[in-house]
């Protein structure tokens, strides 16, 4: 089966928005793993995210209001994932 990708357009800052999204990701799971207060921690990333996504909405704009209950319920599995991962740090080392 070969799937034709004529649509899709790989610019570079879509490839530099994926790229510094894993860097991004890797640098705070580091960071996460190595303070000793954990939950300081995680509450200074989760500022930083909540700036990081206020700066993309100031330059893109607002969703449309079809998308809104997708971005609450991605921000409450968002929530839930940091919660399941801090205690995940809290218990060991992984």
């Amino acid at each position: 089966m070969i799937v034709h990708l004529a649509s899709t357009h790989f610019t570079p800052l879509l490839v530099a928005v994926v790229i510094g999204a894993g860097a991004v990701h890797a640098t705070w799971n580091a960071v996460a793993a190595s303070v000793s207060d954990r939950l300081m921690a995680f509450a200074l990333i989760g500022v930083a995210s909540v700036i990081g996504g206020l700066a993309a909405v100031l330059a893109a704009g607002l969703p449309a209001a079809a998308a809104l209950p997708y971005v609450i319920a991605s921000a409450i599995i968002h929530v839930g994932y940091e919660l399941a991962l801090w205690n995940a740090y809290r218990m060991g080392a992984f």
